[in-house]
């Protein structure tokens, strides 16, 4: 977000500690970056979170959710917090006059549920990106479609959608979805 110009406030969620002292390391110097190191949901939990090993250290299938058969990787769970963003977002925007906040999800099969955890924030939101599995690769996430509906019903209306991955034989796996609010 820096290198294409962006100057304004950056929040950062990461619920691997590993992960968050990268990103802290990132943000060190810029009072603009604030880094978080706990998960987004739709409830104010402990979860265990499956730290999913691929391609050596990869952890590029971690996850509340229980990844499906077929998905080759090494697991392992440690405990993380787990907050609505409804009840940390306004103390971590409460300085910024009017706030049009872009909420940017890639939670490996949960985005839903961290968007269920902001509909009180829903007025200071104006756009979103939310990564949607075509192909599951997670257990008890819903069909694509499914979720950009949700999303609409909160006035969000689709932007474009962008190829994350295609599985082998060249059928789309992920899209990323960005939608906006009209007007905004």
């Amino acid at each position: 977000m820096r290198t294409a110009g962006y100057g304004g406030r950056l929040i950062s969620f990461e619920p691997i500690p590993a992960e968050c002292r990268k990103v802290e390391r990132l943000a060190e110097g810029d009072p603009e970056w604030n880094v978080c190191c706990y998960a987004l949901g739709d409830d104010t939990t402990q979860r265990e979170f499956k730290i999913n090993l691929t391609q050596g250290t990869k952890t590029v299938f971690s996850s509340f959710r229980q990844v499906k058969d077929g998905v080759d990787c090494l697991s392992e769970s440690i405990p993380v917090k787990v907050y609505r963003l409804d009840d940390v977002l306004p103390s971590l925007i409460s300085d910024i006059r009017r706030p049009r906040v872009f909420l940017k999800m890639d939670t490996q099969g949960f985005d839903r549920d961290v968007f269920d955890g902001a509909v009180n924030s829903m007025q200071s939101i104006v756009g979103l990106q939310s990564e949607l599995s075509v192909i599951h690769l997670y257990d008890g996430v819903p069909h694509f479609t499914k979720n950009i509906e949700h999303y609409e019903s909160f006035g969000f209306e689709l932007m474009n959608l962008f190829v994350v991955s295609r599985s082998g034989d060249g059928r789309v796996a992920e899209y990323d979805c960005v939608m906006a609010k009209a007007g905004t």
